[in-house]
């Protein structure tokens, strides 16, 4: 299971064959943001403390989101579509229990 800090995703470019063996400072990609839906991104900007856990959640053998979010507690899950190489996330569900939706209190 990764816990994910900030859902920024960024790519690390290999480095050249020359550099291959040796003590190099990695290079990376822009960041991008990781999108749901028709353009949605999971985290509006990087300041709103949303909190991320990846893992088969739903038992399909790919990788699924997890997110908390602090300013409202709300906890929300983002099934793959797609694989693990290529996620696509589709859709989005606030979590909820008999209750109603399940909310953590700010610590």
């Amino acid at each position: 299971m990764y816990r994910l800090a900030a859902l920024i995703c960024f790519t690390l470019l290999p480095a050249p064959a020359a550099l291959a063996g040796t003590a190099v400072i990695p290079e990376f990609a822009p960041a991008e943001f990781i999108h749901w839906g028709p353009g949605e991104k999971v985290v509006e900007d990087e300041f709103n403390g949303t909190i991320a856990e990846v893992a088969d959640w739903d038992g399909d053998g790919v990788k699924d989101l997890l997110t908390g979010v602090y300013q409202n507690g709300a906890v929300y899950f983002y099934p793959n579509t797609g694989t693990n190489t290529n996620p696509q996330f589709d859709e989005r569900f606030r979590l909820a229990a008999d209750t109603g939706p399940i909310t953590i209190p700010p610590q």
